[in-house]
């Protein structure tokens, strides 16, 4: 079942948390940080709905949504897969014409407009990618395809395959990743980049940003979709030791939030950075940032943190443990490290 949320009542851990987090980026950003006060759901698709002759098997797990509550997803039957957009109360199959079993949609993204661009792939020889923007039903641009044809004796295509991952903004431009015997590339706009790792995750603002990992840890990368201007939101030079795989990033560019663990002297060195800009002192240890573009300069901030680690972060407070006759900083605990066991850390994601 896809269900889109919307904000009700706040818990006591996020009443604790947001006016903190929200006065420290209120100082930084035009756009001060909100929430809404409830939260609320629709259900967009389920399995066992039809639409339009195509009945749900199962849905798969990358849902994307814009800022008018449209959801795009990829519906799965057992003689196919298509792509779909719905906002709770309709549901429009966009795909028509591509529901084969040998045709495949791996990652949709929707836009503002209610354009979703998608990664579809061709499964039988020739194998085929292709990124398409979808601007209605059946109606769609083929942005860039790449495979294993081979014409004269030469490969067709620049890249074998795409990545399945992909972020479009409202402008229209599309960030995915090409392959080339064995390399990786990001691609937008006729530029690219190399990453080093396969897991880029890269997000896209509607200033033209892009925002993903380079594979070389703990960096995380900020860069403009011609893939110039680059500027490190996590290094090691800035005492992290450890970065998210999946960051976020508001629609100006100005804001991006992550996942990371810094160390001590990073924490220090990165409030003395600060200066008066942020009102609070960074601290060490894992947990969500945020990177604010000031005039020329970035900004550090920390949103959450781990509790009992000496420090105290947004939402927390300091309590007397009378056992150990000693003050500990007690709060939501998010249990990050416990998130970090499995393939990647937390996915963050940020809007206003």
């Amino acid at each position: 079942i896809f269900e889109t949320l919307t904000m009700k009542t706040p818990s006591l851990r996020l009443r604790c948390l947001l006016p903190m987090v929200a006065a420290q980026l209120a100082t930084l950003l035009p756009h001060p940080a909100s929430a809404s006060p409830f939260y609320d759901y629709k259900i967009v698709a389920q399995s066992g709905q039809t639409v339009g002759g195509f009945t749900f098997q199962t849905i798969k797990p990358n849902p994307s949504i814009n800022d008018n509550g449209q959801v795009a997803f990829i519906g799965v039957r057992s003689g196919g897969q298509s792509v779909f957009s719905g906002d709770g109360a309709t549901t429009t199959w966009l795909s028509e014409n591509d529901n084969l079993g040998h045709k495949e949609f791996d990652s949709v993204s929707i836009n503002n407009n209610g354009h979703v661009a998608t990664t579809f792939f061709v499964t039988t020889a020739p194998r085929l990618a292709v990124i398409r923007r979808y601007r209605g039903v059946n109606n769609y641009d083929s942005v860039a395809c790449a495979g294993s044809l081979i014409v004269n004796g030469q490969r067709f295509w620049p890249y074998d395959t795409f990545l399945p991952e992909l972020t479009m903004n409202d402008t229209g431009t599309i960030v995915y990743g090409g392959v080339d015997s064995g390399r990786v590339w990001l691609i937008a706009n006729n530029s690219r980049f190399a990453p080093n790792t396969f897991d880029a995750h890269p997000v896209i603002s509607q200033g033209e940003w892009i925002v993903f990992h380079t594979g070389i840890e703990p960096t995380i990368l900020a860069i403009l979709s011609n893939f110039t201007r680059p500027e490190g939101l996590t290094t090691a030079s800035m005492g992290f030791t450890r970065a998210g795989h999946r960051p976020g990033i508001g629609g100006d560019g100005q804001l991006a939030v992550f996942y990371g663990e810094l160390s001590e002297s990073g924490a220090t060195s990165q409030t003395q950075a600060n200066h008066d800009v942020v009102p609070l002192p960074v601290t060490p240890g894992p947990g969500i940032f945020a990177s604010a573009s000031v005039g020329e300069h970035r900004h550090l901030v920390r949103v959450a943190g781990k509790a009992r680690n000496g420090h105290i972060d947004p939402g927390e407070r300091w309590v007397f443990n009378k056992a150990t006759q000693s003050y500990e900083d007690l709060g939501q605990d998010f249990d990050f490290d416990g998130k970090y066991t499995g393939s990647e850390p937390p996915h963050v994601g940020y809007d206003y």
